[in-house]
């Protein structure tokens, strides 16, 4: 499982990100799909956004790609503070907060 967070400003839009923003960061995420292809051992399973930081998600076959992928998105956008995550997941359990049907 591979997560690049980017740390973005907010001013007064609930914790999510102003338009010049988002269009830098839907920018950022359509260049991560375009080389983490899902036929190439990847699959992009989506973003969260909130809380003045968007995170995207990637399940790979081999962590190789995703870092150095992600290390080129990073150091191109030296102007968002970002970090990346990649951990094994093998039952995937870091999404069972977006489970609907959790027995409490």
């Amino acid at each position: 499982m591979s997560v690049l967070k980017i740390h973005y400003n907010v001013e007064n839009n609930n914790g999510l990100p102003e338009k010049h923003d988002y269009d830098l960061l839907t920018d950022m995420e359509e260049k991560l799909i375009a080389e983490l292809k899902n036929g190439n051992g990847h699959l992009y399973i989506g973003r969260e956004s909130a809380d003045s930081i968007k995170e995207t998600y990637f399940a790979s076959k081999d962590f190789r790609e995703p870092s150095i992928v992600f290390q080129k998105i990073i150091k191109d956008n030296p102007e968002y503070k970002m970090t990346l995550e990649i951990y094994k997941d093998k039952y995937w359990q870091s999404f069972e907060r977006y489970n609907i049907n959790q027995n409490n």
